[in-house]
């Protein structure tokens, strides 16, 4: 099983661009009850930088209150042949958790309705 790894967010690259005001409503969401660790940003260690492909805005959220970032770290190899360029949508993003074996782990259920709308447009 993979395991969290908290690392400080100031480390990792952001894949998707924030908005302000998200940003402050998790500031304001984590000094009430913290960063759920059900909900961990995945990162891909990749030529030495981390890439984080969610929780952008809680990355943010995570810089401006000085406290770690729950991921689990995937390493680029365990991907096999993949386009880094190619990285678009949240499918991709589902591709890369079923690659990964981290689709059963991930338990933020956005990403498993995610899942079902993608599969029903694919029908």
């Amino acid at each position: 099983m993979r395991e969290l790894t908290f690392v400080d967010p100031t480390r990792l690259v952001k894949f998707n661009e924030t908005d302000s005001q998200k940003v402050d409503f998790q500031v304001m969401m984590m000094e009430n009850v913290g960063w759920n660790p059900n909900l961990p940003c995945v990162v891909i260690n990749r030529a030495d930088a981390l890439f984080a492909i969610n929780c952008s805005h809680r990355i943010e959220a995570a810089i401006e209150m000085e406290i770690e970032v729950p991921c689990y770290i995937v390493e680029e190899e365990e991907l096999g042949e993949y386009n880094w360029d190619g990285i678009s949508d949240a499918s991709d993003f589902l591709y890369i958790m079923r690659q990964t074996g981290l689709l059963g782990l991930y338990m933020d259920p956005a990403y498993n309705a995610l899942e079902t709308h993608i599969m029903m447009e694919n029908c």
